[in-house]
């Protein structure tokens, strides 16, 4: 029997049209290139894979969230990409090709926000995620040479995570979209 958890994510028994990967950290971390790893054996059964150039995947069909973000206005060539970027990117891309069921990898960590982020802006997605419990040591997810300082420490990544899931929804949207600064 499948278990379906919130807003029809399901955690068993889905063929994703597409699978979803948000990178972690540095670009050559232990940690992203276990998920291209994983992300790859997924690809070689069908979906393609939507992710961000920080992650070196090489095999199946990849689409990159920077190749959809170069239309903005406020785009900048290297700036590292909010959570909300590759959501907001991989809607578009969505729509387009008309995904429905996707298989979202990601830092356990970081898995909330990217899950969150995901049934805010999705049309009626059905959401399947895989987290890596087995790999969830700190060193393996931290990393010093990152580039973004709160992906450099687990403190680091707590504190700015905490405050981010206590801003309303609006308030997130304006600071990811860089309205601030």
């Amino acid at each position: 029997m499948r278990r379906v958890g919130r807003r029809g994510e399901r955690r068993f028994g889905m063929k994703p049209d597409v699978v979803l990967v948000f990178a972690f950290g540095a670009r050559w971390s232990i940690a992203n290139i276990r998920l291209v790893r994983k992300a790859e054996a997924f690809g070689k059964i069908g979906p393609p894979i939507f992710t961000q150039w920080d992650l070196p995947v090489g095999e199946g069909t990849v689409f990159f969230a920077e190749d959809v973000l170069r239309t903005r206005e406020n785009w900048e060539e290297g700036q590292n990409l909010s959570t909300l970027d590759v959501v907001q990117a991989f809607e578009y891309v969505a729509w387009k090709k008309g995904w429905r069921k996707v298989l979202i990898l990601a830092a356990p960590q970081h898995m909330k926000r990217c899950l969150r982020d995901a049934r805010r802006r999705l049309l009626h997605p059905e959401i399947s995620r895989v987290m890596p419990y087995h790999w969830t040591l700190p060193w393996v997810w931290y990393n010093t040479t990152s580039d973004p300082w709160y992906t450099r420490g687990r403190v680091r990544w707590w504190l700015r995570e905490g405050i981010i899931r206590c801003l309303p929804w609006g308030l997130y949207v304006d600071l990811a979209d860089g309205k601030f600064g």
